[in-house]
């Protein structure tokens, strides 16, 4: 069979070469999934290139805009191509820590394939069990089936008309990226004021979310002077990945409607005690709030708001609806004694503001 011994010859030829093809345009394989540019870390990124064209490899940050070409229409054969990334971009700067994925695009004369798996549809985000989270130490270890975007909140709850409802007190971790595995997470116990140690509290819970990143997506981290917010209000061009209408709980978004604002809460007519480490407030008057959402997002996310949730003692006790940064309480409070009082501002796509003030109704209260 003349045939099938050239094919075995052909074979035998190549695996000798060390070349092998490929049958389609994808990575064979990741040096990394995470590595540190400020250490003068690299990745490699080896393409399986499936016939001679030309190769175009763009490295695109996480909504989908250009970071920088790896290669740039490069003439190449059929086989394995390795490329090296530093972690810079196009202007010579560290990228700030982020989950960073590849657009491969592979042109002939009569063909043209794109490896790009940025652009497929996002997958729900679905709840990751804590293993463990040990108080002391302040570590929360959980496991991921694959490289996520990762969400942990932590809070109260209790059972209201069988469902639990409870306020947000922290955000651990906002929708940041992490490897596949066995992942720790660290945490002080605070709350967003940093006044209040929230495992203590009755009914404490915490959350975990995570929402798969792209396939063979690498995550850069040790970058301490810029953050990727920071990052994405000087970013040019447009995204590569088509904007969705219609978003479930965090999918399809990007950075600046994902991720929070700061949520400041200022008491109008109580002072702060020093020694107390909380809000002194008058016994009988109602507590006066000012509600702000702070930061470059916060006036778009504030157009974006569900509903402002306030709970006192982890009850909730009012719901307003604001489209405004800006937002007044008045709460009262019937019972004299140790009061925390939360504010939930809820985005309409699944972002939450969040922050509490630990409060006394009386100076001889807190004394106690």
């Amino acid at each position: 069979m003349p045939g099938l011994r050239c094919a075995i010859i052909t074979l035998l030829v190549l695996m000798f070469s060390g070349q092998v093809f490929a049958s389609e345009l994808r990575v064979a394989a990741l040096s990394s999934e995470f590595f540190n540019p400020s250490l003068g870390q690299s990745i490699v990124l080896t393409v399986a290139v499936p016939r001679s064209g030309t190769l175009t490899v763009l490295i695109l940050d996480r909504d989908g805009y250009a970071v920088r070409y790896l290669c740039h229409d490069r003439e190449v054969r059929a086989g394995n191509l390795a490329l090296s990334w530093d972690g810079y971009d196009a202007l010579g700067r560290i990228v700030p820590d982020e989950a960073y994925s590849f657009k491969i695009d592979l042109t002939d004369k009569a063909h043209h394939l794109t490896y790009f798996p940025a652009a497929a549809p996002a997958a729900p985000a679905k709840g990751i069990p804590v293993t463990a989270y040990d108080p002391g130490t302040g570590i929360i270890t959980y496991r991921l089936p694959v490289a996520s975007r990762v969400h942990i909140q932590a809070g109260t709850a209790i059972i209201t008309n069988g469902k639990p409802e409870g306020p947000v007190l922290r955000t651990v971790v906002d929708r940041q990226p992490r490897i596949a595995g066995a992942v720790i997470d660290q945490w002080n116990g605070l709350d967003q004021s940093g006044t209040i140690t929230v495992p203590e509290q009755p009914h404490f819970v915490m959350a975990i979310a995570a929402s798969a990143l792209p396939e063979n997506a690498v995550i850069t981290v040790g970058n301490r002077s810029t953050t990727f917010l920071a990052y994405v209000l000087h970013r040019r061009g447009a995204s590569l990945v088509a904007s969705t209408t219609a978003h479930a709980h965090h999918m399809g978004l990007q950075t600046l409607d994902d991720v929070a604002p700061a949520l400041q809460v200022t008491p109008r007519n109580a002072r702060w005690s020093t020694t107390q480490h909380a809000w002194i407030l008058p016994p009988t008057a109602p507590l006066q709030v000012h509600v702000e959402l702070q930061g470059p997002n916060a006036s778009r996310f504030a157009t974006q708001t569900q509903n402002v949730l306030v709970f006192l003692d982890g009850k909730r006790i009012d719901t307003k609806i604001a489209h405004d940064p800006g937002l007044e309480l008045r709460v009262p409070i019937e019972n004299q004694g140790a009061h925390i009082l939360a504010v939930n501002w809820v985005g309409t796509n699944g972002p939450v503001a969040v922050n509490a003030l630990r409060l006394f109704t009386s100076p001889q209260v807190a004394a106690r």
